[in-house]
């Protein structure tokens, strides 16, 4: 899989958030022939009710915004567009077999994709390791100019049952604000086998800057 056709980002997540939801539709995916069962998040969920849609897969649970729409495709997990206008910010999951690379192979790759790829419209970036009782989390967030606009990528890169996964938001950077917490919801209801990918009170056992060009 060339997961770095499209790009990459960043937030250290403070809220944690449950939902509630109903059935409403299926979607057929292209990654396998399962379905996906969309539902939707109702009064008795903490997103607001209305305006969130749970992507039920075989293994994973993914919460996003209503208003995105969910781009049928099978290079990657999950893709969804942010809007119809804008064809360069999406949200993606990306998961592959774990013993093809750690994470931190995986983010050299990245980083350099980025620098090569966007011809030195890459501006600055932040990335973070931190480490949990169950795993390591990679947070990075970039800045990069796409089509002479300004771009944040936010990525999440952590490794989890035998499989790496990387969870990433491509917004324009005017936007910051808004994108911001959307990605912490998504970040705190993201499930694997049933079960949440983060938790709130996980116990932080160290953590440090990177500097991606020393990888």
């Amino acid at each position: 899989m060339n997961s770095f056709k499209m790009q990459i980002g960043f937030v250290l997540v403070t809220t944690y958030l449950t939902a509630g939801c109903i059935s409403t539709t299926n979607t057929s995916s292209k990654n396998d022939t399962t379905t996906i069962v969309v539902t939707k998040i109702t009064k008795d969920g903490k997103l607001p009710p209305g305006e969130w849609h749970i992507y039920n897969l075989p293994h994973e649970t993914i919460c996003i915004p209503e208003k995105w729409r969910f781009v049928d495709q099978n290079e990657f997990l999950f893709m969804a567009s942010l809007n119809q206008i804008d064809s360069n910010s999406y949200f993606q999951v990306i998961k592959e077999r774990s013993e093809e690379e750690g994470g931190m192979t995986y983010l050299k790759r990245l980083y350099s994709y980025l620098k090569k790829g966007l011809n030195g419209n890459f501006n600055t970036y932040s990335a973070i390791s931190t480490i949990y009782d169950d795993k390591m989390v990679f947070n990075c967030e970039f800045h990069v100019i796409i089509a002479n606009q300004k771009y944040v990528i936010y990525s999440t890169v952590f490794e989890k049952d035998a499989y790496l996964f990387e969870i990433r938001l491509v917004f324009p950077e005017k936007s910051i604000g808004a994108f911001q917490q959307a990605y912490n919801n998504i970040l705190y209801n993201f499930y694997i086998n049933k079960k949440l990918a983060f938790d709130v009170n996980g116990k932080i056992k160290n953590g440090q800057v990177i500097d991606l060009g020393k990888l």
